[in-house]
């Protein structure tokens, strides 16, 4: 049996159960280094030497499961892959608080730039959604033409033994989204990925039908992709709802009156220095 470990973040879960339904009768562990206390990184470096193949992401501040330390202990099959990370379909989608203490936001840890800009600025709740139009989002840079994820993902590709800006590049011309948040992608994307990997270690795959796989991001927050935005990229998609997962197991769909409603009384109720953005670092050039 062949076993494949996946070192990664939230989209560890995805890759593995992808590997798993190309490769039938493999073993693929998911490991979600965010999870991994510092104490119990000696039993996950264990269970890497035990793998026959490991993929893993860019890490760099989780000690000796950093990628620079796992590769050079396990050279011969350590496959480095990509962190999927695509702003174009959501450009202003942000996490809010000080240090690595995050704002919750009404899906969870998303937020909207605009909307926060908008409340910090004293703007009433209307004219906060007036702002969400082509004229405003270009004035403020936040047009895909001026984001270009692709552009930033080929940076992020260097280096990497397995880049995802050539597949990403096949999915803009398909004219679809492929991503549920800005580091979510779909189980069409986590399937390419996993294969492209598998190929590069001489792994042998079978195909299947990714819209019949197990999609974990799916059951998490959903963001808005605004018409102006998609029609930017040459298509049209009208699905300006953000989408929650309850305690109840149910979706449950904000529109962006709604949305903007429920971060503002999040904001009201928060104390105003926390109210800072943290992430994306391109955004707080626009924002500050």
């Amino acid at each position: 049996m062949t076993t494949v470990f996946v070192l990664a973040n939230c989209q560890s879960v995805g890759l593995a159960h992808a590997i798993k339904l190309m490769v039938p009768g493999a073993n693929a562990v998911a490991g979600r280094v965010h999870l991994i206390q510092p104490a119990n990184r000696a039993v996950i470096l264990d269970k890497l030497s035990r793998a026959d193949l490991i993929l893993m992401q860019e890490l760099r501040n989780f000690g000796e499961l950093n990628t620079d330390h796992v590769k050079s202990l396990f050279p011969e099959k350590t496959i480095s892959i990509p962190n999927i990370y695509y702003r174009d379909f959501h450009p202003d989608a942000c996490y809010i608080g000080p240090n690595a203490a995050r704002v919750t936001s009404p899906i969870g840890d998303y937020h909207s730039a605009v909307v926060l800009d908008s409340f910090l600025r004293g703007h009433s709740e209307q004219e906060c959604a007036a702002r969400f139009n082509r004229d405003e989002f270009a004035r403020l840079g936040l047009l895909p033409e001026a984001v270009n994820s692709l552009a930033v993902l080929e940076q992020r590709d260097k280096g990497l033994d397995v880049p995802v800006a050539p597949i990403i590049r096949r999915y803009q011309d398909m004219k679809t989204v492929f991503m549920y948040t800005i580091n979510h992608p779909k189980a069409t994307l986590m399937k390419d990925v996993a294969e492209a990997a598998l190929r590069l270690a001489g792994i042998k795959v079978q195909d299947y039908d990714p819209g019949l796989a197990y999609d974990n991001l799916m059951f998490g927050p959903l963001l808005a992709v605004h018409p102006f935005l998609s029609q930017s990229l040459g298509f049209d998609v009208n699905f300006q709802r953000w989408k929650l997962s309850g305690a109840d197991g149910q979706f449950h769909f904000l529109g962006l009156q709604e949305f903007i409603a429920a971060s503002y009384k999040i904001y009201l109720a928060a104390d105003r220095d926390t109210l800072v953005l943290q992430s994306p670092d391109a955004l707080k050039t626009v924002f500050s």
